[in-house]
């Protein structure tokens, strides 16, 4: 399984931008407003659920243990 980071996933939504679709008809078609996909692409927010079902994503959390010396 790959892991991708937030760069990665938002560079997948704008490359479907530059592809033909606008960013209303790509939220449009993602089932999103518009106002939301813009915050998402300008890091002002963080993809949700919702849209990362739609582009075939799901967020993973992971902890990593500290090693100190």
């Amino acid at each position: 399984m790959t892991h991708y980071n937030t760069d990665e996933v938002l560079g997948e939504l704008r490359q479907r931008i530059l592809t033909g679709t606008t960013q209303e008809e790509l939220a449009h078609q993602l089932d999103i407003s518009p106002q939301y996909l813009s915050d998402v692409l300008n890091k002002r927010r963080e993809p949700g659920k919702k849209l990362l079902d739609a582009i075939g994503y799901e967020r993973v959390v992971c902890y990593q243990q500290r090693y100190t010396s």
